[in-house]
């Protein structure tokens, strides 16, 4: 009802400190008080005319629409009326009910004055309950209209109509507007509470709601959207011209121009900008309201500042691209897998270690895991598929697991694999990362340096650690082994006379020779100068320790034939055996050595001898005699 009152705007009162209801009310008896006016004498004059038989003053009406025109004349000039109109027109309906009901009675409540009295009543009481929105004024207007009938039944002329069927039509009529005017108020109950939800809502919400009519620009907006564009109060954005919100005027054409296109408005982000002159990213989204005709009536949207968001997309998108970038540089193959198992992520690293085709993790669509195809396409690699199989199966199905481990590939390479959790602050999980890296130059490097550590340069033969940690074994593990320990005779001469470049090839031809004549399973070491040890690794006792030594005196005793000279470096040779009797290395070095030491002593002495060693198999060497060794051919 109201809209079409407020069409009426000359009613509408000017303060603008009355309240809107009481500023709608005020102008709805305006509206009522004029047509009363305006109707109360015209009847009177054809009822004049028509039936002047009847009784029905005309001077009754024009007083009556006088005080009605002067009710409404005071309304415009004197505030104090215009703020109690509507109590001045209700009483005035009060009146106006029992003039009709003594106007009925002196007609004898002729069925046209009965009917008109019901119209009346009927009018008045709904006005009246209406604007009050409350059950009691009706009551009380009820019966005032029941007194002036009483009243007039007592005070004239017998009725034409039956008294009950009046008083009937009174009550129907009563609890016809008392029930009409119970449902208007539930019903004005639900959408107060419903007005009052959604105020709240749009009120405490984030986003920016508005509401904007072609011509007219913003007629509506939430806190929010006030806020959001830096003003004051609502009313004073309502206020403002809709294209100075915008960053670029010509973007809210476009806008809505797209919203009339599609019937609805974005999602679509502009540059809006505050009351300041600073600017912000808006996301739009919303509706238009259509007329009957086809019209735009509103365009009701949402506003949402994504600045913040945006600045974090560009920082994201930033270090996406950083990592990206650091991910193609690095050595290692990265491989991200989700929690579906489906690839998040590879570089072209991981696809160059396991030799796979780029179509193979390009594709858009299948049945299979993509992580399925690639373990399938890098088993035929693996030198062992079924433990690296069983490895990968036991991560994903343990999450939080972290793993570190060598695989070993079918061509020689080696690939370290590192797996952990891409895990939030959480602790939810978003997947697995997978980091390969192709280690077989390092291995070579490792291989290299472990057997320059245990290897002598010179002639490649195991040194004194290899020697050392050999022993160690035998000696831990209580084997029965034997150690041979010799050095050349006449070495230094050679040097002295020859040149240390002849000694080198004495000594590395000195290193073949010894071992030829070694078993596979000894180890043949040299310990630096001219002293070399044999590691006899397997059960020996004295008498095949003592073979062994022979053979090796024999074969270095004999000439070497370097750069055209002959040169003689027989060896002296000492030796222990029951390697199991010590409790260290260093024992069973110490007393080698002793032993080499005797067999030096004694070959100095000796003028000839079957056995030219000695061999220690108690606490005190054996003293075998020796042929002695010199740098000329022994005759």
């Amino acid at each position: 009802m109201l809209p079409y009152v407020e069409a009426f705007s000359y009613f509408r009162p000017e303060e603008d400190e009355l309240p809107p209801r009481k500023a709608s009310q005020i102008q709805l008896y305006r509206l009522l008080s004029l047509l009363g006016a305006v109707l109360l004498p015209v009847f009177g004059l054809i009822r004049t005319f028509l039936t002047p038989e009847e009784t029905d003053p005309l001077w009754a009406r024009l007083s009556i629409s006088g005080i009605i025109v002067g009710l409404l004349i005071a309304s415009y000039v004197w505030r104090r009326v215009r703020e109690n109109y509507g109590t001045w027109i209700q009483v005035l309906l009060y009146g106006i009910v029992v003039w009709s009901a003594l106007l009925a009675a002196l007609n004898q409540f002729a069925s046209d004055y009965t009917v008109g009295f019901l119209i009346v009543f009927m009018v008045g009481g709904s006005v009246i309950g209406f604007q009050t929105r409350k059950i009691g004024p009706v009551l009380w207007f009820a019966g005032v209209g029941i007194f002036g009938v009483g009243a007039g039944l007592v005070l004239g002329a017998p009725p034409e109509v039956s008294p009950l069927l009046l008083f009937a039509g009174i009550t129907t009529v009563t609890l016809i507007e008392i029930l009409t005017l119970f449902w208007w108020l539930s019903f004005q109950e639900t959408i107060r509470q419903q007005e009052e939800q959604l105020q709240t809502i749009t009120e405490n919400i984030s986003d920016g709601i508005y509401r904007s009519a072609p011509g007219e620009g913003l007629i509506y907006a939430n806190q929010a959207f006030t806020e959001m564009f830096g003003y004051e109060s609502v009313e004073e954005i309502l206020t403002v011209r809709p294209g100075a919100l915008y960053d670029d005027p010509a973007a809210r054409e476009a806008v809505r121009a797209q919203a009339q296109e599609e019937g609805k408005l974005g999602p679509v982000e502009v540059e809006l900008q505050r009351k300041d002159g600073s600017t912000f990213t808006g996301r739009l989204r919303g509706a238009v309201v259509w007329d009957e005709d086809g019209t735009v009536r509103f365009y009701d949207g949402v506003v949402t500042d994504i600045t913040q968001r945006k600045r974090r997309e560009r920082e994201l998108a930033r270090r996406k691209a950083l990592l990206e970038a650091q991910a193609e540089a690095t050595i290692d193959g990265l491989l991200v897998v989700d929690n579906e198992r489906d690839i998040s992520f590879y570089n072209e690293r991981f696809l160059e270690i396991w030799n796979i085709p780029k179509e193979i993790v390009n594709r858009s669509s299948t049945e299979i895991p993509l992580d399925r195809i690639l373990l399938e396409a890098v088993t035929e690699l693996l030198s062992r598929p079924e433990e690296f199989r069983e490895k990968v199966e036991y991560l994903y199905d343990h999450p939080d697991e972290r793993s570190r481990d060598l695989i070993q590939l079918t061509d020689g390479r080696w690939v370290d694999r590192y797996s952990a959790p891409i895990s939030g602050e959480d602790g939810s999980h978003f997947g697995r990362l997978w980091v390969f890296r192709d280690v077989a130059e390092q291995k070579r490097r490792e291989q290299k340096l472990r057997h320059e550590a245990t290897h002598d340069a010179l002639t490649g033969l195991p040194n004194r650690a290899a020697l050392h940690e050999e022993l160690e074994g035998l000696v831990e593990q209580k084997r029965r082994g034997a150690l041979l320990y010799l050095d050349l005779d006449h070495f230094k001469q050679v040097n002295d006379r020859f040149g240390h470049d002849v000694g080198d090839q004495v000594l590395s031809c000195v290193a073949d020779r010894l071992e030829g004549v070694v078993r596979d399973a000894d180890l043949v070491a040299r310990l630096g100068g001219d002293e070399f040890a044999v590691c006899l690794s397997g059960p020996t006792d004295t008498e095949t320790a003592g073979r062994i030594a022979k053979r090796i005196y024999e074969v270095l005793s004999t000439a070497f034939e370097v750069g055209g000279q002959e040169v003689y470096v027989p060896p002296s040779i000492g030796g222990v055996t029951r390697l199991s009797r010590f409790g260290s290395v260093e024992e069973a070095l110490s007393e080698a050595d002793a032993a080499m030491y005797e067999s030096k002593k004694y070959s100095r002495t000796a003028r000839s001898s079957d056995q030219p060693f000695v061999i220690s198999e108690a606490s005190d060497p054996r003293k075998i005699d020796m042929e002695f060794a010199t740098s000329e051919k022994p005759h």
